[in-house]
């Protein structure tokens, strides 16, 4: 019998943008320098618990959020790896995920980056194409229910 993947539909989230981040820098650290530097206003929130498959079991994942209600953009900093589970593991290089979904006609992808790369301690920011990501509508369906969770 033939096995059967299940495959997400980026299409389903047409407002989103997602950028790897390789730093050193300890989560809180790179959360001010992102604030500092990006005029953002990230702030901890509760870990979010994801569910990996591959080892059946669910991981917290260090998660800071910032609503920018002027531009109707939400960006969410991210861990891409703890106790060497990465939400990504296409991303390898991606130890932080900068998610960024709302209207994203007033975003300008290019200027963030460049932002995200003057920071102090973080070697390198790009873009991560959504087509790539097979479980991408596990990540933000769970991302969501958190957030409605802890409201």
């Amino acid at each position: 019998m033939a096995k059967r993947k299940l495959i997400s539909e980026p299409d389903l989230f047409p407002d989103l943008f997602i950028f790897g981040i390789t730093s050193q820098l300890k989560d809180y650290r790179l959360a001010y320098y992102v604030n500092r530097d990006c005029n953002f206003m990230l702030t901890k929130l509760e870990d979010l618990p994801l569910f990996i498959e591959k080892e059946e079991i669910t991981i917290n994942y260090s998660l800071y959020a910032y609503v920018n209600t002027a531009q109707h953009l939400n960006y969410f900093l991210l861990i891409n790896n703890n106790e060497g589970n990465r939400i990504l593991p296409n991303s390898k290089q991606a130890d932080y995920l900068l998610l960024v979904n709302g209207q994203t006609g007033t975003l300008n992808a290019a200027d963030l980056i460049a932002d995200l790369r003057k920071i102090p301690g973080v070697q390198f920011a790009f873009s991560i194409e959504k087509e790539k990501i097979k479980n991408l509508d596990g990540i933000m369906s769970d991302l969501e229910l958190h957030l409605v969770e802890n409201k």
